[in-house]
């Protein structure tokens, strides 16, 4: 736009038979998902559902790492490959709040099957499955309560598509406890989809208490960092329900 001589706006005219010029066409790159930075709550909210989306299509591969992990998954040239010459469609989901953490990697090149998950600390007394930041949560609760005389398993599942059925049933057995922990909204949930695989599993027999969910708030993610911190799963939630699972009797 220009000023006129009293200085108010008018809009700039082009010359009769000049075309508005094209703009250049808008690259959009995928987004790491990220509850936690008080993002928009509508890119948040897609982000956890289309990770939920995604694991329900065929035989797609759907990963979603913990930081020392997820830099295991393209520590080189024999990763990138393995992930290529998969005949399924591999997608990753990283978390933006595991940017900033740091983890130890092996200098010399390795492999990590796709759907094997990982045992990231043992214990007796409970088994916690989860993925990508809900690990980390998870690890600090198991901390906190082993000054209680709480022993708890950790489980990274590494991938939500394929699960690794066997990790979970072998650790269900031994703790005879279960507690599934995720961003996303509770109801149909991975969790829901654990529970039901340890349900029909020989794991049922060893439960001595019901399997336990904690996933988000049955709402949209909200804007307030506040309102998004009680949105999802925090440490000390996962501290009180896993008091609370030890506690209780099948």
């Amino acid at each position: 736009s220009v000023r006129d001589q009293d200085g108010r706006r008018r809009p700039r005219r082009r010359p009769h038979g000049q075309r508005r010029p094209q703009r250049a066409p808008r690259r959009h790159a995928a987004v790491p998902r990220a509850v936690g930075q008080a993002a928009d709550p509508r890119h948040r909210q897609l982000q956890l559902s289309r990770r939920r989306q995604l694991a329900d299509r065929g035989r797609a591969r759907v990963l979603a790492p913990e930081v020392v992990q997820r830099i295991d998954l393209v520590p080189g040239r024999q990763r990138r490959r393995q992930l290529l010459e998969d005949p399924d469609p591999v997608l990753i989901f990283e978390h933006k709040l595991l940017y900033k953490i740091k983890g130890h990697v092996p200098e010399e090149q390795y492999l990590i099957p796709i759907g094997k998950a990982a045992v990231v600390r043992e214990g007796k007394d409970v088994t916690i499955v989860g993925s990508a930041i809900m690990v980390h949560k998870a690890l600090e609760a198991a901390e906190i309560l082993a000054a209680e005389g709480i022993d708890v398993e950790v489980i990274d599942l590494r991938s939500i598509r394929p699960i690794d059925t066997a990790t979970i049933i072998a650790s269900v057995k031994k703790t005879t406890r279960l507690c599934c922990v995720y961003e996303g909204v509770k109801t149909l949930g991975i969790g829901a989809e654990i529970s039901a695989l340890i349900a029909e599993s020989e794991a049922f027999d060893y439960l001595d208490a019901p399997i336990m969910r904690l996933g988000g708030a049955e709402s949209p993610i909200p804007y307030s960092p506040i309102l998004e911190r009680a949105a999802v799963p925090q440490v000390e939630n996962i501290v009180e329900a896993l008091r609370n699972l030890v506690k209780s009797r099948a």
